[in-house]
């Protein structure tokens, strides 16, 4: 079971530079590995122009959705904690989208 918990952190708002178009998302490892013992936790940062409602999803290599979700982030940084829990050994994309565009990060699990 995947369980996504959202850890406070200091926010710092981006500023946008003129224009409509706010950047994509950015999504970061924290973990200094990107290999994941099963039950651990994955830990990101996710930087957002603006605030509001994220979709988040984990799909396997094969590019099956195994798990989606959705949470509100503030703008600027937030930390994001996800229990991988149970899933098996493998690779996975963790994939966020906002209305400005997507980022993905792979992670494994061993």
């Amino acid at each position: 079971m995947l369980a996504l918990l959202v850890l406070p952190i200091l926010h710092t708002p981006q500023v946008q530079a003129g224009g409509d178009e706010l950047p994509p998302p950015d999504l970061q490892m924290v973990t200094s590995e990107n290999m994941i013992r099963r039950g651990n936790s994955l830990v990101m940062d996710l930087v957002l122009a603006q605030a509001g409602t994220t979709a988040l999803s984990v799909a396997n290599l094969d590019g099956r959705e195994i798990w989606t979700g959705a949470a509100s982030f503030a703008a600027g940084q937030n930390r994001v904690k996800f229990r991988v829990g149970d899933l098996p050994s493998g690779t996975y994309f963790l994939k966020v989208t906002t209305g400005s565009g997507s980022d993905t990060q792979t992670f494994a699990i061993r």
